[in-house]
Formats: structure tokens, sequence, C-alpha cells
């Protein structure tokens, strides 16, 4: 029978669809999931993902992380290797591939603060110029995961969860000082006097 915890719709957990041995050989079947993995998708956003994108896929990975209790099953350190970005939402896969038993439920929520971080900041984790509802939930959910107190990893998981939605934000320039438009929120440096006006389009 397919390995996938009851009551997730779409399903965010590929199924192991059938395992055993051929004479030596072992054998594993699992689900194929059609879609980009979240670390190729990371690679081509080094800012981070935009808002609408993140509202989107972090309460749903949350939860399929969460799901993963409803199994049993504690794998650890998961990475953005292990989540594919598919037309339903995000789904977990290639989990068997993870050590057995040597990772924890503070791990994997540990680890999936890692991942929304990346997600929401990019590589060079630069936190946003002017912050607004949806930045201040993250930060605040990832901090709680990257911690040690299992309620304030409860807590993270919690607010990931129940995300606020995305607003499209209004930027408004004032031509009384150095000018610096930022890319996705980020803050681009600005040298004045050299530099009064730094726009990017």
């Amino acid at each position: 029978a397919a390995l996938r915890p009851p009551g997730l719709d779409p399903p965010a957990i590929a199924s192991i669809l059938d395992s055993g041995s051929h004479g030596e050989v072992a054998y594993l079947v699992r689900e194929f999931v059609d879609g980009w993995l979240l670390s190729r998708r990371l690679k081509a956003a080094p800012h981070g993902l935009p808002a609408a994108e993140l509202g989107t896929l972090v309460p749903p990975l949350a939860e399929a992380v969460e799901a993963l209790e409803a199994l049993g099953a504690t794998p650890g350190a998961l990475d953005a290797s292990h989540i594919v970005i598919t037309a339903r939402g995000p789904v977990l896969t290639s989990l068997d591939a993870l050590p057995v038993d040597t990772g924890s439920r503070a791990d994997t929520l540990r680890s999936l603060g890692h991942i929304v971080r990346s997600m929401h900041l990019g590589a060079q984790e630069q936190p946003p110029l002017f912050a607004d509802p949806l930045d201040t939930a993250l930060e605040a959910a990832v901090a709680d995961l990257l911690s040690d107190d299992p309620v304030r990893q409860a807590r993270g998981a919690e607010r990931l969860r129940r995300l606020p939605p995305h607003e499209d934000r209004t930027l408004a320039f004032s031509l009384l000082v150095p000018l610096a438009v930022p890319p996705a929120g980020r803050p681009l440096p600005v040298n004045p006097p050299a530099e009064p006006a730094l726009l990017r389009t």
C-alpha cells in the first residue's frame, strides 16, 4: 500500500508504492513527482522568492513536514533537494534516501527553518529593507524553528501554516534624500553624494 498520511489534500508527501527484493537485489518503487526541485528554484532566485510565491508554497510545506509525524517519520535534516514544486503545491520526496533513525522531530523542524529562510531571504540572507507583515511573520517563525525549545518549534511551524495574506507593496520616494530602489525589497548600496539616485528596473 502507498505510504502517505491521511487527510493531506493535495497529497504533499510522495508515496512509496512498493518495495522488496529480487534475489539479492533490493528494490523500491517511489511515486513519480512531476515538477521542479526547490533547490533549483532557489538557485534562480538569489534574493529570495517573491512574496506571492512564498505565500503559496510555505504553508503547505509546513503542513507536509508536520504530517511526517503522523507517519512516525523523523527524517532529520531535510534540504531543498527533497522538495518538488508541482502544480498541486510542494511535495516531499526522496525521503527514503535519508539515513534511517538518525534524526528527530527537532532536527526536522530546524531544517524546515533553514529552508524557509533561504526561500525568504535568498543565499545572502539579507533582511528586507522594508519589512511587511509577511516578512515579520516569516522571520518570527524561522527564529522559533531554529531554537532548541520544542514549544517554540511547534509555534514556529504553526506560524508558517497561518501566514498573513500577501499584499502588493506600494513604494513612495522622496527626492530630498539619496534614492535607492531595492529589488524585491532588498537594499542596494548607495554611496552619496556620488550616487544620489540609483534606479533598478
